[in-house]
């Protein structure tokens, strides 16, 4: 089962840090906290991703990405058809998005922040299943790493 095959997976990884570098605005108006590039964040992303694609992705469930599918690019495509997602393996740009607001709400926040550097670090010690519905997250379960 799903939960088994990533606490195995959970368990071959030890905590480890990321670091936060950059606040960033999406074209869909959504706010974005950025890391720095990370080796061990990479490798497991990799696993997982092909894990759960391999075994368990339900290939008929509807993707928000096949509304934009024509805009993409054949190597986009081509990851929307296998995993669901454009954002996986080469594409991956790793953030923690803080919220999705309003065109001219995201416009006001982003002139009040433009000064704002962020620099610090994360310890990782966990990661979660998360269930991804029309306008929610469910947090179906953590797993810790080893420490």
């Amino acid at each position: 089962n799903i939960f088994k095959e990533i606490k195995n997976i959970a368990t071959d990884f030890k905590t480890f840090s990321l670091q936060i570098n950059k606040l960033t605005f999406s074209k869909y108006n959504t706010i974005q906290l950025k890391f720095s590039k990370n080796v061990v964040l990479n490798k497991l992303h990799k696993i997982i991703v092909e894990e759960m694609a391999t075994k368990f992705r339900d290939k008929s469930a509807s993707s928000k990405a096949k509304e934009f599918y024509h805009s993409f690019n054949e190597k986009e495509k081509e990851l929307i058809d296998k995993y669901g997602r454009t954002n996986v393996l080469s594409n991956f740009e790793p953030h923690i998005t803080l919220g999705k607001f309003p065109t001219e709400l995201t416009l006001q926040i982003k002139e009040f922040l433009s000064d704002f550097k962020p620099k610090f670090n994360l310890l990782i010690k966990e990661i979660s299943l998360v269930e991804i519905k029309e306008n929610s997250y469910k947090n179906l379960k953590k797993f810790k790493l080893n420490v």
